[in-house]
């Protein structure tokens, strides 16, 4: 008697363990297709980044020395680039600012 429940408890280990087996498997092949998914749009994210890049960089003037110029316009081209962030920064924090300002009024 006690081989046949022994025998009945082993099989349904084992017909558990096949279960837990194919599902992994098949979880596996689902994750794989996934991946292969994300795989093909991240590419296509990385040809557009690429391609701004390479835009950006053609855009940017070519560098040049500045050891011997004027110390003066040199120190006004800077304030400008300086005061041009700041307002660029003032500008992108504006809806921030005004939902702070509107939380904090009432």
């Amino acid at each position: 008697m006690w081989f046949w429940i022994w025998t009945f408890l082993v099989l349904a280990a084992l017909g558990v363990l096949a279960w837990f087996v194919v599902e992994l498997v098949r979880r596996g092949f689902r994750l794989g297709r996934a991946l292969s998914a994300a795989a093909d749009e991240l590419g296509a994210a990385f040809d557009v980044v690429d391609d701004r890049t390479v835009a950006l960089v053609a855009a940017q003037p070519a560098p040049r020395t500045t050891v011997f110029d004027d110390p003066r316009r040199l120190r006004y081209v800077q304030q400008g680039a300086k005061a041009e962030r700041r307002r660029r920064r003032w500008e992108r924090h504006a809806p921030t600012r005004a939902a702070w300002l509107a939380t904090f009024r009432d």
